[in-house]
């Protein structure tokens, strides 16, 4: 039996004291580091031409050096929770919504819908809405129906009978005086909405509007599927909100 003894080779010593921790770590987390800041740069750009895009800032300046005159961007923001369905609308406004219900099944239901009433928002402004069309149906295997909503953002009249001898005020705003004032309102009471808006504004009078968002909540309720209420909510704007500008002078102040 032969026995050799081979010589063991000694591990290098290494100085820690000459290898800088913080560098190397410096090292190893610098691709990261390059890779957040060129993502937040692109995050900032995409942020700002978005704000520039919907709606100018107060203190914004045009080329020239002028101030951009913008109402308060404030009033455009709409706080919506829990909603399935937003629908963004204005005053005198009339949407139609379709809402369209697929049967993933291989057999036929039966189906109805039902839709709740709406919060109340203001004292002048409140959500109409009704279902266009049969709320019950039979629902086809593997096949789909359309549910239309009417929806109408309209204006409340006021109920409030102004004091003996006092000049009171029509729903238009005109001033009249006691005698012609329960002719003229039994008139505007009979009249469509559209003739009396259009009356008004030949008046020169306003517009109703909102001053700032404001959200109203509803549930469509499907019987017939297997799935909670669609909650629906309708964000009224005011009407300066996300408007087309139009400058009429490209020059300088």
């Amino acid at each position: 039996m032969i026995q050799a003894t081979l010589s063991r080779r000694t591990a290098p010593q290494f100085d820690l004291n000459r290898i800088d921790l913080n560098k190397l770590a410096q090292q190893a987390l610098q691709p990261w580091a390059d890779a957040y800041d060129s993502w937040r740069t692109g995050l900032d750009g995409w942020n700002s031409g978005v704000a520039d895009l919907v709606r100018p800032s107060k203190s914004a300046k045009s080329s020239c050096g002028c101030p951009v005159c913008a109402p308060d961007s404030c009033s455009c923001r709409c706080c919506v929770s829990d909603a399935d369905l937003v629908i963004e609308a204005r005053v005198l406004e009339r949407r139609v919504v379709p809402v369209i219900i697929e049967n993933r099944w291989r057999r036929e239901r039966d189906i109805e819908v039902e839709l709740s009433s709406w919060t109340k928002v203001s004292d002048t402004v409140q959500v109409r809405a009704e279902i266009a069309g049969d709320t019950a149906f039979k629902l086809a295997p593997c096949g789909q129906a359309e549910v239309v909503l009417m929806i109408t953002i309209a204006t409340e009249k006021a109920t409030t009978a102004p004091a003996q001898n006092t000049p009171g005020k029509t729903l238009s705003g005109k001033t009249i005086g006691k005698e012609a004032q329960g002719k003229a309102s039994a008139t505007e009471n009979a009249a469509p909405a559209d003739t009396v808006i259009r009356r008004g504004i030949a008046e020169g009078l306003q517009l109703p509007d909102v001053d700032r968002c404001l959200v109203s909540y509803a549930d469509l309720r499907i019987k017939g599927c297997d799935l909670r209420s669609v909650r629906i909510a309708v964000a009224i704007l005011p009407r300066d909100c996300d408007a087309y500008v139009v400058d009429c002078d490209r020059g300088c102040c």
